[in-house]
């Protein structure tokens, strides 16, 4: 029996979720799908959550015990939503605080609503002319750019008082997107890392006959700073099958593999010979296929299920002294790669110390080395155990949990942390949200929603140019990279990723460089385009900025371009984050936005000529729009951005944020071919 009101709350809501899903099944027994009401889990868990939030706010003694319920709650319910029940693809948040703390970006961007609308015309209610309602955004204007020197691969949202100003010019140019991006193909990229000094990038990919082959390609970042179309260094692994895992010591100036049973080391220093990436050691990680990790003490540690192993990099054998590491031998057989691979045949070092976690199923997804504490930030991992788990661990302490963060409806892909304040913890989800923590508490003190509810999110980057606060994340089905203004709790605007799919980014301070490995999902594993139509010229000439008639004058803040042009449902798109409410704003900020609006207009005013501008930009490649191509499925349309680009292959992106940009330096898009436009 339940002594604690805590506990009695627990058991209710547990009965609460009991009655849900009995209900829930006999409904779809029955095909009563009107009577469903879904949201009914989700008032569930946020329940759970308040329970907790709370509790924390009290300083309740029993707070460990509590978050260790509430997560066992929502466990039980996420699992129920992801199961046969099927009663979310994508959960809804519940863990965010009613009050403002989730911010969300309703602005529409997804370029295959056409077909449906058209499809749906004869059931759409029209509007009083007669015309049917604009199921996609408005066309790009220039006249929304901040700044001449703004790239046109960008795209704003309606003007609002941002935290950059000119007594803060990086962060100003990174709010004002004045950037050169420079891209070229990569293969199909599995993870990124950049060294803790920045002077080193490396992403692991596959490529080779239908992507067997391991593939790495490293990036001295000084060089590529003088240099942005060099296009790194390549070599390929003599591993049995693709790495997974990736990591980089920046002291020994080492890089380190592994695949699903061991971890290769190459200095990426030239050896003698002048030949980079000599083989250093081969480690044996059998039965731990998890993230890889150097500690400051000189240790590399792997996770795995229930424990993580750890190696002193210093007492290793090197293949500089012993052509094979390891006693016994070493299968190379069993692989998928060709016959003629190149694969090393040490078993490896055995591990110099097991770690074993307090609970042998905790299996480790990815994690990230916490400087100031020494801790790990861990996410469980979705494919080894049915968990959500994401905790703080002290792996010196024999794997202990030191906090546990609640809120996640998937596995975690990534964590971002920033020298500026080394208390807070930003997380990309599969659920589709970036969840921000104060690592002091259990529940997400902001949340983001990156991908509407419609896909996974698989890079989250925490940043502060100048002290202030901003975030990076990167779209998977929408295809972008967007920039978030933390203290304003708004979209600032997106960034063009060419129709590809955000895999990873880094920040690269010393050079004020965005990194991002994209993925294109148009291509097959033979490298064919698939998917593809003609493309269509966009006629900026055609786009006004003119407002609807029903719009009214103090409509400035917080509306998306739908809005702007007069959209039957521009409340739904409304940029701002839930409860705020316009007439709320404080008379400085509405002075302030005021004067933008004013500086947008004046921009305006010589309109003609910029939509000339930016056709002409669009024009200067050369290209012959006859044998330009688009994605059928693209999130965007071509006239979503001020040029048209598409990359039609995987690539690796630099966005490189400076003061004044040379707005010469030009994307070109990829070669794609048409087919019959089924995607393999």
């Amino acid at each position: 029996m339940s002594n604690e009101p805590w506990e009695q709350e627990i058991d209710s809501l547990k009965t609460q979720l009991s009655q849900f899903k009995e209900l829930f099944l006999n409904q779809i027994a029955a095909k009563d799908y009107d009577s469903i009401k879904s949201d009914g889990l989700v008032d569930i868990l946020k329940e759970a959550s308040t329970l907790a939030r709370r509790a924390e706010a009290q300083n309740d003694p029993d707070i460990d015990a509590i978050v260790q319920s509430v997560y066992e709650l929502h466990k039980d319910g996420v699992d129920f939503a992801h199961g046969p029940a099927d009663v979310f693809e994508y959960m809804p948040s519940f863990a965010h605080d009613d009050d403002a703390s989730i911010v969300r970006d309703r602005h529409r961007t997804i370029g295959v609503m056409d077909s449906f609308f058209q499809f749906m015309a004869a059931y759409i209610k029209r509007k009083p002319d007669g015309s049917l309602p604009n199921p996609t955004p408005s066309p790009w204007k220039k006249a929304r750019q901040p700044h001449p020197k703004t790239t046109p691969l960008s795209r704003f949202r309606r003007p609002f008082p941002v935290s950059a100003n000119d007594e803060t010019p990086l962060a100003q140019t990174i709010y004002q997107a004045r950037c050169e991006i420079y891209g070229h193909n990569i293969h199909s990229p599995i993870k990124m890392e950049m060294s803790s000094g920045s002077s080193c990038l490396a992403i692991i990919g596959a490529g080779g006959w239908k992507n067997r082959d391991p593939k790495v390609t490293l990036y001295f970042l000084d060089e590529l700073a003088e240099n942005p179309l060099h296009d790194g260094e390549h070599f390929t692994p003599q591993l049995r099958e693709p790495a997974t895992e990736v990591v980089l010591d920046e002291g020994r100036k080492l890089l380190f593999v592994g695949d699903s049973d061991r971890v290769k080391s190459y200095c990426w220093e030239k050896d003698e010979e002048g030949k980079p990436f000599s083989p250093v050691h081969t480690l044996r990680s059998k039965k731990h296929d998890g993230p890889l990790a150097v500690h400051s003490n000189g240790r590399i540690l792997r996770a795995g299920k229930g424990s993580a192993l750890v190696w002193n990099i210093d007492d290793l054998e090197t293949h500089r002294e012993h052509n094979k590491i390891g006693e016994g031998q070493y299968d190379t057989s069993d692989t998928w790669r060709d016959e003629d691979a190149r694969i090393e045949p040490s078993p490896g070092s055995q591990p110099h110390l097991t770690v074993d976690f307090p609970d042998p199923n905790f299996a480790i997804g990815t994690w990230h080395l916490h400087q100031p504490s020494g801790h790990m930030f861990c996410s469980e991992s979705e494919i080894n155990t049915t968990k959500w788990g994401c905790v703080e661990m002290d792996l010196q302490a024999g794997g202990r949990i030191v906090r546990r963060f609640l809120g996640h409806a998937g596995t975690v892909n990534q964590f971002s942390t920033s020298e500026a304040d080394p208390n807070v913890v930003l997380t990309a989800c599969d659920d589709g949200f970036v969840r921000m923590y104060d690592i002091r508490r259990s529940l997400p003190i902001l949340t983001f929603d990156v991908e509407g509810q419609a896909s996974r999110c698989y890079s989250a980057l925490l940043t502060h140019p100048d002290g202030i606060p901003t975030v990076f994340t990167g779209g998977t089905r929408s295809e972008q990279v967007k920039v978030w203004d933390v203290r304003a709790r708004r979209v600032v605007y997106e960034l063009s990723s060419g129709n590809t799919a955000v895999q990873a980014m880094a920040w690269d301070t010393q050079h004020s460089t965005l990194y991002a490995a994209t993925e294109c999902m148009y291509i097959d594993r033979f490298g064919r385009t698939v998917g593809y139509r003609p493309a269509e010229k966009p006629n900026y000439r055609e786009y006004t900025d003119e407002p609807s008639e029903k719009a009214s004058d103090d409509e400035s803040i917080g509306k998306s371009d739908d809005a702007e042009e007069g959209h039957e449902d521009a409340a739904d798109d409304d940029e701002m984050e839930e409860g705020e409410d316009d007439d709320e704003m404080e008379e400085g900020e509405e002075e302030e936005e005021d004067a933008m609006e004013e500086g947008a207009q004046a921009l305006e005013d010589d309109e003609d000529q910029m939509y000339q501008d930016a056709s002409d930009d669009d024009e200067e490649d050369g290209d012959d729009y006859n044998q330009r191509r688009w994605p059928r499925k693209a999130h965007h349309g071509e006239n979503f951005y001020g040029r048209v680009y598409d990359a039609a292959a995987n690539m690796f992106f630099q966005y490189r944020f400076k003061a004044d940009p040379d707005m010469d330096v030009m994307l070109s898009s990829g070669y794609a071919t048409l087919d019959d436009g089924e995607l393999w």
